[in-house]
């Protein structure tokens, strides 16, 4: 059963492993620092930063990271994927940073329930995107077991390459079957 906590301060050294992970860095902000990840996730966990955080774990072991925000907190991010905020547009960003459970339909699974469970529940968001690397093909297919749909590429100031733009709606959420291992 997948579970999620609020990151919490504790969490910063498992965090900084998982994003110097080999698998995660590619793609996330490694390889990056102690203090690196100190200076940009403390600031999200005391709430002076609108993103929320969050640890999964399958039973009780932590194996990911998911965060989620809303994109009027970021108008200048929106407005480069080309976006019309919305009052209920949200964002958000996930890994799977434990390799021992890498390729077994987690990543899915936890997104999946993290939508239904807070983003559109306790954010009150009437939709999310999601906005991997375009080369990151098992994000890309994760994404869209989990429902989200690709609705263009977008080129990001300061990215390497273009991202891939998804979306999913909460109507879209009722209509779909869960992922294997979902527990709906």
């Amino acid at each position: 059963m997948i579970s999620f906590a609020p990151l919490k301060e504790k969490d910063l050294e498992k965090l900084h492993q998982w994003l110097n992970n080999q698998h995660v860095k590619e793609w996330w902000d490694g390889p990056i620092s102690t203090d690196a990840v100190k200076e940009k996730y403390l600031p999200r966990i005391l709430g002076l930063v609108p993103v929320y955080c969050f640890v999964f774990s399958l039973g009780t072991q932590p194996i990911g990271f998911v965060q989620a925000y809303r994109l009027s907190d970021f108008p200048e991010y929106a407005e480069q994927l080309g976006i019309e905020i919305k009052a209920g547009s949200a964002c958000m960003d996930i890994f799977v940073g434990e390799p021992a459970h890498l390729h077994k339909g987690l990543g899915a699974t936890a997104l999946q329930l993290f939508l239904r469970d807070f983003v559109f529940s306790e954010m009150g968001a009437c939709e999310s995107y999601i906005a991997p690397a375009i080369s990151n093909s098992a994000a890309i297919r994760a994404y869209g077991k989990a429902g989200f749909k690709h609705i263009s590429n977008v080129y990001i100031q300061g990215e390497n390459e273009p991202e891939y733009l998804m979306r999913i709606a909460d109507e879209d959420m009722k209509e779909m079957k869960p992922c294997s291992g979902c527990a709906f």
